[in-house]
């Protein structure tokens, strides 16, 4: 059982339940709890009413009320009939059936406090004086004490009369009814605390979070700039449908009621129809122009291998080669790139062997000049531009190709200085 919601029981009922009655114990704890937190709403002024069950003693917890040891039975008569115990004493603590329950009222009536099971209102006190103990305990305190001993005077009620009144007149009847109103009272009280602690430490935790309750509509309307006078149909009622508009909220406070107002609707809440695709990707293409790291990264990316340093070298050639009125194209891109012999800086254009058996396959076909002097031209080292001066760019000679002549084009530009470059042709001879 758990502490927090089902009260302390006497010591002489705690063993009394079985792992089979759990669910009964848990139901009638969550209803115990219900009621402590009405109870507290109640004394914090939220409730205009004391919180209390009825008709009747609430039907979750009564099971468990007479599952105490001698609550099956009749506290006074032992009558065993089930149906038969309808009443309950809350001075006591105990449960009786209808005519021991009336001979309290007689006798007893306001130190007994009888209440029907069925009819009567309980309230959160009445109910824990149920939960105290039972009969049995209430037997077994009252058993070693003195009993009442009637006067000569009154000597000839009945028998049933003078047992009820040795019970119920004695002063260790007196003494019990202030042990259960104590802990009645212990027990209501520190469960009644330790609802303001939770319920102190729960606001404690929103304000902390900032999740205070606000309107849901104050956000939209900021975000979009409006107010609420310029919605329509957003009305305060019951919940119902307005007759302008959409629909009316009941948490809508002040500002509503402008249904029979003529009111535009701001076109930032009127639909409208999508653009068509391409729209959005030209929309795309113009935003990424305006910016320049994707715009650096779009040329880039577009960039072909003629646009390496190894495409720049012969762009600078084709160009060398114009100016001396001889067709590049005829020369450069018909044959392989080894036509094309020498070393820029430390790094060779391509491979160089020299020799008969190489410079049968001078003439072929294949055509992979700009392949070639891409690849290698890729491999030049990068200087800083202001470190192009301190750094000596020569051109080393291989020895001539036989059957060819030599001829020096004019320096190109590369990196800020002027390299020149030798080819060789095959003579005409």
């Amino acid at each position: 059982m758990a502490k927090s919601t089902l009260p302390h029981l006497l010591p002489s009922s705690v063993h009394h339940f079985s792992i089979c009655q759990v669910p009964r114990v848990i139901a009638a704890a969550s209803q115990l709890e219900s009621l402590c937190l009405d109870e507290y709403a109640y004394h914090s002024g939220a409730e205009r009413e004391p919180a209390s069950h009825g008709p009747g003693f609430p039907s979750t917890v009564l099971p468990i009320v007479l599952l105490f040891p001698g609550n099956a039975c009749c506290v006074d008569c032992g009558d065993e009939e089930r149906t038969n115990l309808k009443y309950g004493s809350v001075g006591y603590g105990t449960v009786l059936c209808e005519v021991c329950a009336n001979r309290h009222m007689m006798y007893t009536g306001e130190e007994s406090n009888i209440l029907s099971l069925t009819s009567a209102p309980w309230t959160l006190r009445s109910m824990l004086s149920l939960l105290s103990g039972g009969n049995s305990q209430m037997l077994e305190y009252i058993r070693s004490k003195p009993r009442w001993r009637p006067p000569k005077s009154t000597s000839s009620d009945p028998e049933e009369v003078l047992a009820f009144k040795q019970i119920y007149l004695s002063k260790a009847a007196t003494t019990y009814r202030g042990m259960i109103s104590q802990w009645v009272e212990q027990t209501y009280d520190e469960r009644m605390h330790q609802v303001q602690e939770e319920i102190e430490a729960r606001e404690a935790l929103f304000h902390l979070k900032n999740m205070r309750p606000i309107d849901p509509f104050e956000n939209i309307f900021k975000r979009n700039n409006v107010s609420r006078e310029d919605i329509l149909g957003l009305t305060v009622s019951s919940g119902n449908k307005s007759s302008g508009l959409g629909d009316s909220f009941s948490t809508v406070k002040g500002g509503g009621g402008n249904a029979a107002r003529n009111a535009v609707v701001p076109p930032s809440f009127i639909s409208q129809e999508a653009p068509p695709i391409d729209v959005i990707k030209d929309k795309i293409l113009a935003r990424r122009a305006r910016n320049p790291s994707i715009r650096a990264q779009s040329q880039q990316a577009n960039s072909t291998a003629t646009n390496s340093l190894g495409g720049k070298i012969l762009r600078n050639v084709m160009e060398q080669l114009e100016q001396q009125h001889e067709p590049p194209k005829s020369y450069l891109l018909r044959r392989r790139g080894s036509d094309i012999v020498g070393e820029v800086a430390e790094f060779s254009i391509q491979d160089q062997e020299y020799g008969d058996t190489d410079q049968g396959n001078w003439g072929s076909d294949r055509n992979d000049d700009v392949l070639s002097i891409s690849g290698y031209g890729t491999k030049l080292p990068k200087y800083r531009n202001d470190d192009v001066r301190s750094v000596t760019v020569g051109v080393s000679r291989p020895p001539r190709p036989r059957g060819f002549d030599d001829q020096t084009l004019g320096s190109m530009p590369l990196m800020n200085e002027g390299v020149p470059l030798t080819t060789y042709r095959r003579s005409s001879g």
